[in-house]
Parts: C-alpha cells; sequence; structure tokens
C-alpha cells in the first residue's frame, strides 16, 4: 500500500517523508528495536531498502512494462481514460500542444581529444539495433541488481555504525528463533540494548560497568568486561573474538546462555 499509493503524495520530498516515517516505525517494532536506532541499521538487519529505493525499483519496473506489447498490464497503464486523473493534479505538466515543434541536434564535441572521440563512440554505439531480442526476465533481474548495489553502496559509507562491522555485505539473514531471542539479537547487532542506552529516553547520564567503571556498552558486555572472562571461556571456548563470532548471520548457540548467565539478558 505505501508503494503503490505513495503517488499519491507526489513528488515532493516533504510529502514523501510523512511515508518514511510509517516505515521506520513499522521496521522498529517488527524487529523490537530501540527508537533511537540508526534507520540505516533498521533498513540492513530487516532487508528491506528504503522507500525511495523502492520507488525507483517500480518505476523501472513500469518502463519495462510499457517496453513490451503483448505485456498483460499495458492496456491498464496507457488507458486514455486516465488522462483525466493527471490533469486534475495541479503538479502536472501540460503536453506539448499540437503546433509545438521540437527539433532534436546534435553538437559535435571537440575533435582530436581522444576522451572526447571515445565519448562519441560510445554514445553512437547505443544507435546500433540489436539484432538479438531482449530477454524481459533479465531486465527485472537487471532492475534488482541495480536497486541492490546503490542500496550497497550507501550502506559501504555506514563505517561508524555498530551493525555494519557485523553485516558489512547487504544480505537475508533468517534466524530461527522465538520472539524474545529475535529481539535480544536484533538489539545486540544493532548496539542499542535497554541495559546500555535507556538514558537517551530519560534525560540521564550514561551507566558505567560496576567492575571497571567505563561506559556500559554492548561491545563490552560481550568481549571486553574482564570480570566475566571465565564465563566467555565457559561457553565460547575463549575471551578474545569480535562481535562477528557471536552475532554473525548464524548466531554462536551459547549466546543466549552466557547472557542469562551473566544476569542482563531480560535487560537487553
Amino acid at each position: 500500500m505505501i508503494d503503490y499509493g505513495s503517488v499519491v503524495y507526489g513528488s515532493a520530498r516533504p510529502y514523501l517523508k510523512r511515508l518514511d516515517y510509517v516505515q521506520h516505525q513499522a521496521r522498529r517494532l517488527c524487529l523490537g528495536a530501540f527508537r533511537t536506532s540508526r534507520i540505516p541499521s533498521l533498513y540492513a538487519e530487516a532487508f528491506e531498502p528504503s522507500l525511495s529505493c523502492r520507488r525507483d525499483k517500480l518505476f523501472l519496473y513500469y518502463f519495462r512494462i510499457l517496453s513490451k506489447d503483448n505485456h498483460p498490464l499495458r492496456g491498464t497503464l496507457l488507458n486514455g481514460n486516465n488522462n483525466r486523473l493527471f490533469n486534475a493534479r495541479p503538479s502536472c505538466i501540460p503536453h506539448f500542444g499540437p503546433r509545438a515543434r521540437i527539433l532534436f541536434s546534435w553538437v559535435p564535441s571537440y575533435v582530436g581529444i581522444a576522451g572526447n572521440e571515445l565519448a562519441d563512440k560510445s554514445a553512437k554505439s547505443a544507435t546500433e539495433f540489436l539484432t538479438r531480442p531482449t530477454v524481459y526476465a533479465d531486465v527485472r533481474s537487471a532492475v534488482n541488481q541495480w536497486c541492490h548495489c546503490q542500496w550497497q553502496e550507501k550502506w559501504n559509507m555506514e563505517t561508524n555504525n555498530k551493525l555494519h562491522v557485523i553485516k558489512p555485505v547487504l544480505s537475508h539473514w533468517v534466524t530461527k528463533l522465538n520472539r524474545r531471542c529475535d529481539v535480544v539479537l536484533t538489539r545486540l547487532r544493532i548496539g542499542l540494548a535497554r541495559l546500555t542506552h535507556k538514558y537517551l529516553l530519560s534525560a540521564e547520564s550514561p551507566p558505567t560497568c560496576s567492575h571497571c567503571g567505563d561506559i556500559l556498552t554492548v561491545k563490552r558486555i560481550l568481549t571486553d568486561c574482564v570480570a566475566v572472562n571465565r564465563r566467555r571461556l565457559r561457553y565460547f571456548r575463549s575471551s578474545s573474538f569480535d562481535l562477528s563470532f557471536l552475532l554473525g548471520q548464524i548466531p554462536h548457540f551459547n549466546l543466549f546462555m552466557y547472557l542469562k548467565d551473566i544476569g542482563v539478558f531480560h535487560d537487553i
């Protein structure tokens, strides 16, 4: 509904932002994440792209449908009865009048410059007719791949994101856990837990570790605090590892037992 009904809001960013708030809240509820969780982390953990990316994909699908003469939806999309709906929109750009004349002219580039001549050659190659027919299933696959690459490029810039350290490559991680364990795992991956970040909602000072006095974080609970090294050795057979070892695509099978043993499972 948010995807296909977004055209009602037009193309202005302030109006489309209203839909983003709805999606963000839905992601938090589904994942069990806190309100202060970073938006890119919600997308990556749920493996659901943003509405902007999804709209780009719909636009590309639309052009794919129009390029296929026998597509079942072609007649619906090109229905002349829809003109009155577009004409009623204040932001609609009117069509050119019958006496309007458009002239396309090609301006030659600078002759003798290797880069410009190479660009001209590449541009002219697009005018050649391809005898091999286009497989429309390949077009759909190419659209999906392009949208995913755009999303991955944005995610690559989230170098300071806690989840990026655990999940640098966007993919669908399937977990067969109950709701409570799934929420705990999500919060640990994102790096925001009730025990460590509740102070943001109550305007208090950040909590500190009762053993060393440092600021309490998810990383300190899982890997850094020396007071629970013996328990790490018992459950993980090691006291030196990174977060991806515990919270990766397949979480460690003793993770939740460790959290219960140190008494923080219900505070995550």
